[in-house]
């Protein structure tokens, strides 16, 4: 699988595993729970699998650490309904924009 089709994938599984934590009302409804750790599981095998076929993990997990939180930020606002400050926003930025520094200066 080409890597740049792998890291989707690993994104899109981390974001429905978030996606179904608060469907889970606390992991207490079988079937959001069990769907959001099967994701997350073939998630981190995805990037297992990545980091075995030779892929720099100093250039994937920063990738990966600034896409899943907007995304996951944004799926809440708009399928949850959940509220976010702009400061909350400005700040997950930021925060995101230093990782990725510190990814490629570090």
């Amino acid at each position: 699988m080409p890597v740049v089709l792998s890291l989707a994938l690993q994104v899109m599984l981390q974001l429905f595993s978030v996606a179904m934590v608060p469907l889970s009302k606390g992991f207490t409804r079988p079937l959001p729970a069990i769907g959001s750790v099967v994701a997350f599981g073939l998630a981190l095998f995805l990037l297992a699998r990545l980091q075995q076929t030779g892929v720099n993990l100093s250039l994937a997990i920063p990738l990966l650490s600034a896409m899943v939180p907007l995304a996951s930020v944004a799926i809440m606002l708009i399928f949850y309904g959940e509220v976010a400050s702009p400061l909350k926003i400005v700040l997950l930025v930021a925060a995101c924009l230093l990782i990725g520094a510190a990814a490629k200066f570090g």
